[in-house]
């Protein structure tokens, strides 16, 4: 009994390379259901072994960090040479001393791509600047092809999207408070009629225009691109509002679905 304790315990201690090829030996000295049964725990801990050595298999290092080929050699002798560039991932939890810099080369990664993509945000909006208004629902406020209708339609960055801000005074940056004239991709102007907001296809002169106010807290003065803004206009004060794809111009509030924010139109 002593003995068969003993062989047990030693096969559930083993590696999985060891225990498939016990199984394999234990296996060919039996027949019938027991045999097929002992197969099947065969083929498993064969997948088991498989894994084990993929999992011990390709790792990879932190490109171009300090120490990295000191990392690749240590990385190197712990999976048996066997170096490859698989997730990094796989040998972070092997490796708990990368922990800190794999952490730290992501931060700065993360950083780099807000910074790219926020590049322009912060300089001020100057009249006859192309810029973009987006909803709180992250869908852009653009003009229809021959229509008065303006929608809030999708989050794809279109040419009907483009928008020209102007100031009454044709130069300088935009400002709060400003009346200004926001220009369709396909001539027009923005327009609030009643609780409609259109485009009216007219000359500039023969437009209201909007007043543009930026957001409480944010601050007032000059306009900047990621600013939150909000367009009054139309002979009861009403603002600008987007419910779903539909831009309209119903209340007197500065509310959530009257907030958009402006950023410089870019090309795709």
């Amino acid at each position: 009994a002593q003995a068969k304790y003993n062989s047990l315990h030693n096969f559930v201690q083993a590696s999985p390379e060891t225990m498939a090829v016990d199984t394999g030996k234990f296996c060919a000295r039996r027949s019938g259901a027991a045999g097929a049964a002992v197969r099947r725990l065969g083929v498993c801990l064969g997948m088991v072994t498989a894994l084990s050595a993929w999992a011990k298999g390709p790792v990879s290092f932190i490109h171009s960090s300090a120490g990295a080929h000191e990392q690749f050699e240590m990385l190197a002798t712990r999976s048996g040479n066997r170096v490859g560039f698989g997730s990094v991932h796989q040998h972070i939890t092997r490796s708990p001393e990368l922990v800190v810099m794999y952490a730290a080369k992501k931060k700065a990664t993360k950083k780099s791509k807000e910074a790219a993509s926020t590049a322009s945000e912060g300089e001020t909006i100057q009249s006859g600047d192309e810029v973009v208004l987006i909803s709180r629902t992250g869908c852009y406020i653009n003009a229809e092809e021959r229509s008065e209708d303006i929608k809030a339609r999708a989050k794809i960055l279109a040419p009907r999207a483009k928008l020209i801000i102007e100031n009454e005074a044709d130069k300088g940056p935009i400002k709060h408070g400003d009346r200004v004239y926001i220009k369709g991709f396909n001539g027009g102007y923005f327009d609030i009629q009643g609780d409609r907001a259109r485009m009216k296809m007219a000359d500039k002169s023969r437009c209201n225009g909007l007043e543009i106010w930026k957001k409480q807290g944010t601050g007032q003065g000059e306009v900047f691109s990621g600013d939150a803004i909000f367009l009054k206009g139309g002979e009861r004060g009403t603002y600008i509002d987007v419910e779903e794809q539909n831009v309209q111009a119903r209340w007197p509030d500065e509310g959530k679905w009257q907030e958009l924010h402006i950023e410089f139109w870019r090309e795709k």
